[in-house]
């Protein structure tokens, strides 16, 4: 049997844990409101904790019935094994741009600072300007409403962006009313059948990578025959956003009916 190094292991969690106190406190000074930063301050505490107390964890784990120990690591394992697994399509949907041509590109929105871009606004619109350049008769969807802390809707402020990086006004069409994934392409699918009589249309989802296997998902979900063309991230908030997007793929596949 192996013998784990208790020392070993403590200091291991004890600097992780820091890590990602660190990591907080550097999403917070650069980025301040940054949605699921606190999870990593969580994380980190507890980990500090458990660094502080292994000993003492360890050895109530050895004390506990051998089948209780044995469910408490199959449960692991299989949590770990869900979480890779969605991670990898997280991951892969994030990196594949498609080109092929739809009759509708959708660009979602994501927070304003007041009726400014936000840093993932800004890479999503930027993939929107140049998935624009391959196809400039394909008309661009900006979805997005209003924040109780934005002073106009996101859909407006994608609208006059891309209007002052040369798309053309009338090629651009907005749902202004939506404030989740979900509301996105429900939305957007009653706004583009009040224009196009088509029964199915197929659709270029623009968003951030970390996001597109979510989005993809709730737009298949609701009909529309869906590529996907995704924009950056920023490198910094890139862990964040990744880590955050499995349990928000769960709560998706759960909720959003």
């Amino acid at each position: 049997m192996i013998k784990l190094d208790h020392s070993n292991i403590s200091k291991f969690l004890l600097l992780l844990g820091f890590l990602f106190l660190l990591y907080f406190i550097g999403i917070k000074a650069i980025f301040y409101n940054t949605s699921f930063s606190t999870f990593w301050a969580v994380i980190g505490a507890i980990l500090i904790l458990i660094g502080l107390n292994t000993n003492k964890i360890l050895d109530f784990f050895s004390s506990l019935p051998k089948l209780i120990k044995h469910i408490i690591l199959i449960l692991l394992v299989l949590l770990t094994i869900i979480y890779v697994l969605l991670q990898s399509l997280i991951i892969f949907n994030g990196f594949y741009k498609d080109t092929t041509k739809p009759d509708y590109a959708i660009v979602l929105g994501a927070g304003l600072i007041g009726d400014k871009i936000s840093t993932s606004l800004y890479y999503r619109l930027m993939a929107a300007v140049e998935f624009h350049n391959i196809y400039p008769a394909v008309k661009i969807v900006v979805s997005g409403g209003q924040g109780p802390d934005e002073l106009i809707s996101e859909a407006a402020a994608m609208k006059n962006f891309l209007i002052e990086k040369g798309v053309k006004e009338d090629n651009i069409i907005m749902e202004d009313k939506s404030t989740t994934t979900y509301e996105n392409f429900l939305y957007t699918k009653d706004k583009l059948h009040s224009l196009d009589n088509r029964e199915m249309l197929s659709v270029t989802v623009i968003t951030n990578n970390f996001h597109m296997f979510r989005a993809k998902t709730l737009s298949k979900r609701l009909g529309f025959k869906t590529y996907g063309y995704p924009g950056k991230t920023h490198k910094f908030l890139a862990p964040n956003f990744f880590v955050r997007e499995v349990p928000a793929v769960i709560k998706s596949y759960l909720f959003d009916k």
